[in-house]
């Protein structure tokens, strides 16, 4: 889970901390090896703080001592290790490279189950159950989860609605309220428009939802209930897709648990032979 890897933890913090958070997260990420050698007063040197600043740092993480959270540093590495052999290189196999994608999408994939907060995936599956009208927001790559997010949850009977132009998403949360739900999707948590869309909906009254894979992101500290997606970053030649694929299984898992409350044998016979008349 992310409480019990700091080196996750400190990843999916990082574009939310600032000042000496910052400084001291990029020394221990940018050489993780050197940093367990470090005492609390080495460490203090060599980001020019005083010692209780570090102090607050790793308390303010979730860790008691210092010691327990060079432990957890230590414990995790392995795991890091692993993940760098896993990094894709110009010079790999076209085997190789699809063997490697598919462990970091696993990797992601199995992060982001082990982190979920089951009461806040339980509120906002009870939240859409019961909305009269459920509003998906998205920006680009999150745009397609968005689509389909809301073409699975509406086939299903539920009154859903998507947008993923600004203009659209701020006009459609204006016409939410306490009877709606906006849902949000950002990995970053800093896509300006999505967020602005939430804060409208809020403002209406709205029950809001972000799926984002930083805790501490704008969106997060926004919405009502924020369902976290890790996904711990390896190295790719291109922009890495398996936040996305971790995304989607948990949006699955979302629809799954509202077809549950939803349908029935008959009306997935229904569904079924209405599909099959756009077939040949």
């Amino acid at each position: 889970m992310e409480e019990n890897n700091a080196i996750i933890l400190l990843r999916n913090r990082f574009e939310s901390l600032k000042g000496v958070q910052r400084v001291l997260t990029e020394i221990i990420l940018s050489d993780l090896n050197s940093f367990i050698k470090m005492d609390i007063k080495d460490l203090a040197e060599k980001a020019n703080i005083a010692q209780s600043s570090v102090v607050r740092f790793f308390q303010l993480l979730g860790f008691k001592e210092y010691s327990d959270f060079k432990i957890n540093i230590a414990k995790n590495m392995e795991q890091q290790n692993v993940l760098e052999k896993h990094s894709v290189h110009k010079k790999d196999s076209i085997k190789d490279i699809m063997r490697k994608t598919a462990y970091i999408s696993i990797k992601a994939i199995n992060d982001s189950v082990d982190a979920i907060d089951i009461d806040s995936l339980s509120r906002a599956v009870g939240w859409l159950h019961k909305a009269r009208r459920i509003d998906f927001y998205g920006m680009g790559s999150s745009s397609m989860l968005v689509h389909d997010c809301y073409y699975r949850i509406m086939r299903i009977g539920y009154p859903c609605f998507f947008a993923t132009d600004p203009h659209i998403m701020r006009t459609s949360a204006n016409f939410l309220d306490k009877y709606s739900v906006a849902f949000a999707i950002s990995y970053t948590g800093r896509s300006k428009d999505p967020l602005r869309a939430l804060e409208i909906a809020k403002q209406r009254g709205a029950k809001t939802i972000c799926l984002t894979g930083f805790k501490d992101s704008p969106i997060s500290k926004t919405a009502d209930c924020s369902i976290l997606c890790i996904s711990n970053e390896t190295k790719t030649l291109g922009e890495s897709y398996s936040n996305t694929v971790a995304q989607k299984v948990m949006l699955d898992g979302i629809y799954n648990c509202l077809a549950a409350k939803r349908t029935t044998p008959e009306k997935q016979e229904d569904l079924h032979k209405m599909l099959e008349e756009t077939r040949l």
